[in-house]
């Protein structure tokens, strides 16, 4: 059994160690992290569980000599708890400290344990309501393993409270991939308060976002649209869905412009992997919102009614009659045509989302034209711009009229081929294609801008695990 101990510099690792082993390893309130190697020793009380102290993150050295620390811990073998430490504050600020470390174990979340400690320094009324408050917060996150330890808890209470904790937790190994290394562990030297600032903002736009998100994410698949106005509804909510990651990246470009300029190149790419991460995020929901809308529409078998002809590709929507046999072009006689009768007017909705409240209505400022497909109108919609005159088909014994759009060849609709994903999105109005064409450009720069740089930190961070993994001190 045994947990690893994970935390910034000065949040009381090294005292929880020293108190639970009954050591006396070197502790410092703040400034340059004293514990340099990774120390493990057997819990004095209880059941005698393992203990690996590792080097604390936050200071502006040895950055990777923190990391290679805790990835050494980690590799010694199954834990049964990954515990995260951080200091009594206001309960954002202990969150915070939470936050920076959570991304790299996100995939773990079932093995952390957060200790809160310095609890002694919370006034003894408020302390019953500042545990729910944390412990509410940090269940967000899905955390549900919180201690609260004070300097006058003695080594035993801490013992057995890890104790019953690691009782019904499975020791498991913990990998973490590059990515989780690379992405999530900050390995650049750089001005912490400037980047930490671009990082809260991130973080701030994201909750953003994801607070709209899940709105209009109910209005799409909750809605009580008429079929016949579902296209415009989706493709309203869907358009102000891109408006607003395109406002929000905005925002976050605006507000950091002028201090990204002042920040060195490794500063700068430090910025850029966070203004892309914002982006990656925000375009994921978004993505997610189109996808819901797609998936309404065939929901109603809107896709059934559009295909495109095998001879000419010319896209149609189906009318009464285009069953069986007939030809690319031909005009629907047909006006009592059952998906025609059951379109409604066209209509404009109006998207609003002002102090978090998403409000999708009907725009009354803007008066829907009703639909009226006399022979004149349908002539005129069905032929092209250079007015060809309509031409007279007869195909067996019947006669009908053909207009200017299509290659006038005979078609069968059931063999006709359907839409792909993409030109039906197109159709609809729905996809943004441009969108997704420069998420996957920006992706690009991004890796490759990152890829030299990482494979640099990659050669010394296996260097510093190894000896770290070798110099284990292992406390007597």
């Amino acid at each position: 059994m045994s947990i690893v101990l994970i935390g910034q510099i000065g949040s009381g690792k090294t005292t929880i160690f020293n108190k639970i082993t009954n050591s006396q390893e070197t502790t410092q309130a703040g400034g340059n992290s004293v514990t340099m190697s990774v120390f493990m020793k057997k819990s004095c009380e209880g059941q005698g569980f393992s203990i690996l102290d590792t080097p604390g993150f936050g200071s502006d050295s040895n950055k990777i000599d923190h990391i290679a620390g805790v990835l050494s811990a980690l590799s010694e073998g199954p834990i049964n708890r990954i515990v995260i430490l951080a200091r009594f504050a206001r309960t954002s600020v202990i969150l915070e400290d939470v936050k920076r470390i959570l991304p790299a174990f996100i995939n773990y979340r079932h093995m952390i344990t957060v200790i809160v400690t310095c609890w002694d320094f919370c006034e003894k009324e408020k302390q019953e309501s500042n545990k729910r408050d944390i412990q509410q917060k940090l269940a967000q996150f899905k955390i549900n393993s919180v201690m609260f330890v004070g300097k006058n808890d003695s080594s035993e209470s801490i013992c057995l409270q890890i104790d019953q904790i690691i009782a019904t937790s499975a020791a498991q190994n913990v990998f973490l991939t590059e990515n989780d290394i690379f992405q999530n562990f900050d390995m650049t030297d750089y001005v912490e308060g400037e980047i930490f600032e671009i990082e809260m903002l991130k973080g701030d736009l994201i909750t953003y976002y994801h607070t709209f998100f899940l709105q209009a994410k109910k209005y799409i698949e909750e809605h009580t649209i008429p079929i016949g106005l579902q296209a415009d509804y989706f493709y309203a909510i869907t358009q102000f869905a891109k408006q607003t990651v395109d406002d929000t990246m905005k925002k976050f470009e605006i507000e950091t412009l002028q201090t990204i300029d002042k920040l060195n190149p490794k500063e700068q790419l430090k910025a850029f992997q966070i203004h892309f991460q914002l982006k990656s995020t925000l375009f994921k929901e978004y993505e997610y919102l189109i996808e819901a809308a797609h998936k309404q529409t065939h929901k109603n078998h809107f896709s059934k009614y559009i295909k495109k002809c095998y001879h000419c590709g010319e896209i149609w929507f189906k009318a009464a009659g285009c069953g069986g046999n007939t030809i690319c072009g031909r005009l629907n006689e047909n006006h009592l045509d059952e998906f025609i009768k059951n379109e409604q007017a066209p209509q404009k909705f109006k998207v609003t989302y002002i102090k978090e409240k998403l409000q999708v209505q009907l725009d009354e400022s803007v008066k829907p034209k009703e639909i009226v497909l006399n022979e004149k109108n349908k002539q005129y919609l069905m032929t092209d711009q250079t007015k060809i005159k309509i031409e007279e088909m007869k195909l067996g014994n019947e006669t009908f009229k053909v207009g200017g759009a299509g290659c006038k060849k005979q078609i069968d609709w059931g063999k006709m081929y359907p839409l792909t994903e993409q030109e039906l999105n197109e159709v609809l109005g729905i996809l943004d294609v441009k969108l997704c064409e420069k998420m996957v450009e920006f992706e690009k720069l991004t890796q490759q801008k990152t890829l030299k740089q990482q494979l640099e930190y990659k050669s010394e961070l296996d260097k510093k695990i190894k000896e770290q993994s070798i110099n284990i001190k292992k406390v007597t």
